[in-house]
């Protein structure tokens, strides 16, 4: 299901444009309707979100020359992801990292202008990746994120009691927890999982290829072993150099508003 969300973009001049007979549209009357549609508002680390954007002036589809999406984390951490002409709209998967609430700006370059358009009021919130083991609620943390090859990262595995409702209740300390990493190439290593108390476990991996690896949780339960996976993408450092670290100097595009 698609969530969709609209908002008015601020139309800002590149380099060279002006009004006049070679570009008759002034720019303060440039005013194009930005729609966003999204797979899900609320998701998880390391679950990818589908989103298209289209922008439309005086009830016409633009055309953009360049168009991408900068996601903004609560840290101020920016991904810049290129966005695909899909039809009339531009679309583009997103996979989000961390938790918190993420911001969402489009930045399009049609021809003589630029254009910039927040997601809105509603943003994306993002939740740590759980599974459901048995009879446990287990949570997961990776730092750093994104995971890039050739790295090494600290997963925090965050052990809770379900409840008769299928939610996470109180922290389980204590659990004999073992963790395995298999690699895209097939490589299976198994890691050294510390209990930090609380309902806290912690190991460290190592990614030495890009590609999604498998991370198997096992927990010895007086009913006998059960485990489940869940998935870990990692991408190659080049690709990191279009996220910009800590990065707090604020949006220097339009702003509009969800409906």
């Amino acid at each position: 299901m698609r969530h969709r969300i609209a908002v008015a973009a601020m139309a800002v001049s590149v380099a060279g444009a002006c009004a006049g007979a070679d570009n008759p549209t002034a720019l303060s009357d440039l005013q194009p309707e930005v729609e966003f549609e999204t797979s899900s508002t609320v998701v998880e680390t390391f679950d990818e979100v589908d989103m298209h954007v289209q922008a439309l002036h005086d009830g016409q589809a633009m055309v953009m020359d360049q168009a991408w999406l900068e996601v903004r984390d609560q840290d101020g951490n920016i991904q810049q992801i290129p966005l695909t002409a899909d039809g009339e709209e531009y679309s583009a998967p997103v996979t989000f990292f961390r938790p918190g609430e993420h911001h969402v700006v489009l930045v399009g370059i049609p021809e003589r202008h630029s254009i910039s358009a927040e997601l809105g009021e509603r943003e994306i919130e993002v939740a740590r990746k759980h599974v459901i083991i048995g009879s446990y609620w287990v949570e997961f943390e990776i730092n750093p994120a994104p995971m890039l090859e050739g790295s090494e990262a600290h997963i925090h595995m965050f052990a809770y009691q379900l409840t008769p409702d299928s939610l996470a209740g109180a922290p389980v300390p204590g659990l004999a927890l073992d963790a395995e990493l298999h690699a895209p190439d097939g490589d299976e290593a198994a890691l050294v999982v510390t209990d930090e108390g609380a309902g806290e476990y912690e190991c460290q991996a190592r990614f030495e290829h890009n590609g999604i690896y498998e991370l198997h949780v096992t927990l010895t339960t007086p009913q006998g072993e059960v485990s489940e996976e869940i998935h870990l993408p990692v991408i190659s450092p080049h690709v990191e150099n279009s996220i910009d670290q800590g990065d707090n100097s604020g949006d220097t595009g339009g702003h509009g508003h969800g409906h």
